[in-house]
Formats: C-alpha cells, structure tokens, sequence
C-alpha cells in the first residue's frame, strides 16, 4: 500500500485528465424510461457521441451505465426507452 510522507500532506492532490466511472441513474423523473424495459444510451462531449449502448435497469429499477468517460470537459448523457412491438 503506498505511503504519504509529511511533506505531502501541505500540496493538494493531482486531478486525473480522464477516469471511468459507472453512473447509477436515480429518481428519473419526466421520462419515459420503465424498470421492466431496455433503454439506449449514448455520451456526447464536444459534439461527438463517445460510447454509446443498450441497458436494462437492474434490481429495484435502477438503469446503471457502465464505464462512462469522466473528464474535466463537460458531456451530456443521453437515455431513451428502447420498445419492442
């Protein structure tokens, strides 16, 4: 496990330029998403749709998105039911 010596509990600590992360959707209000139905997603930064899929809400209706992007520059995450007929 690393250390931290005494000299570096004074500097703050260095912000990654780019990490991934698993984003949990909660309390989806106004939409049209249902905990019985898939959804498509897609992850749009700059103008330009970066990872994109389908995905099922989980238990108790939660719709999490796997392994999203996350970096200093802002993005809009996109969601829409996906229906069967």
């Amino acid at each position: 496990m690393p250390q931290v010596g005494n000299g570096e509990l004074g500097r703050p600590s260095g912000i990654p330029e780019q990490t991934s992360a698993d984003l949990t959707l909660r309390r989806i209000q106004k939409s049209d998403v249902k905990p019985e139905g898939p959804c498509v997603w897609k992850f749009v930064r700059d103008g330009k749709v970066l990872p994109e899929g389908d995905q099922n809400p989980g238990e108790h209706g939660l719709l999490t998105i796997p392994r999203v992007v996350v970096e200093a520059s802002p993005g809009r995450l996109q969601v829409e039911a996906k229906w069967i007929w």
